[in-house]
């Protein structure tokens, strides 16, 4: 089944309109609670494939996603290495092709940002994810919003693929936790993953897992404990001795020293490389590590 029709098949209201189609939002909070009367929700897909949705209203795509029941992952269609595809009704995926080496002197467009760590760039975008030109070179710029995820509290600049600096930040921007608008998320799942990074957040909110972002391995503030308040469990994915460093600080801070909890992945150093390795089987290893 394609992406598109694994979409057109739970909406109402489906009907044509120039290249694509539009639908009643299933957000149940669209209209204020009272519902999409009239259809408002565009459905149209990219050259390769790839489910594009745009509600009028303004409700998010990840609202309008899990109302449907499907996860993010569902809307792309593999067609040049930009996304996945379940084959044949089933629940595999066919994990997306990529360049298997990237070289510091390669421009750091989102296009290669996607590539580099095997994201489509339409979920990148939806995270706020944007090219732009940095010191006069290509750059990702990365915002951090605040809890109600209005608020731009902290600029990231994605610098370099695999060279140092990879990660520059606005001059005159505190360092803040990576994913504070999915906070809620994390709290009704009853857990997070602490880890280092935003292209690691970036592979956990992919998978329909909650992650919270380090900004560096010795990043870690203890004001930030009370973000982490209403989190049950906490896992923290050690990486290195850089890691290890900042698995300390956490268990150094009395808040949240009691629902700390370790992790370490078996064949890979972090998040990112796992999700590389083997998309298919990420939650899987995951869970288990």
């Amino acid at each position: 089944m394609s992406a598109l029709d694994r979409v057109l098949e739970r909406l109402d209201n489906v009907r044509a309109q120039g290249d694509g189609h539009k639908a009643s939002c299933p957000v149940l909070a669209h209209g204020q609670g009272n519902g999409d009367r009239n259809p408002s929700l565009s459905i149209g897909t990219d050259a390769e494939g790839n489910v594009l949705l745009k509600c009028f209203a303004g409700c998010e795509n990840e609202a309008v996603v899990e109302a449907l029941g499907l996860k993010m992952v569902d809307l792309f269609e593999h067609r040049n290495g930009s996304g996945y595809v379940r084959e044949g009704g089933g629940g595999s995926h066919t994990p997306p092709k990529s360049r298997s080496t990237h070289q510091p002197s390669d421009p750091t467009t989102l296009e290669n940002y996607a590539a580099y760590v095997r994201l489509p760039v339409e979920f990148l975008k939806d995270l706020g994810l944007a090219q732009i030109h940095y010191g006069g070179e290509p750059a990702v710029r990365m915002p951090y919003p605040d809890g109600s995820g209005e608020e731009v509290l902290l600029t990231r600049f994605r610098v370099s693929l695999t060279g140092k600096p990879k990660v520059k930040t606005k001059r005159g921007d505190k360092h803040r936790l990576y994913g504070l608008w999915k906070l809620e998320e994390a709290r009704a799942a009853g857990y997070a993953f602490l880890i280092e990074g935003e292209s690691d957040c970036q592979t956990l909110w992919f998978h329909g897992e909650p992650g919270v972002g380090i900004p560096g391995a010795n990043g870690w503030k203890q004001e930030w404990a009370s973000d982490l308040e209403g989190i049950s469990r906490l896992y923290f994915v050690v990486e290195d001795e850089a890691g290890e460093a900042c698995w300390e600080k956490l268990a150094a801070t009395p808040e949240i020293r009691e629902r700390l909890h370790r992790v370490e992945l078996d064949g890979a150093k972090d998040v990112s490389e796992l999700h590389k390795q083997d998309p298919e089987g990420f939650s899987g290893r995951l869970a288990n590590a």
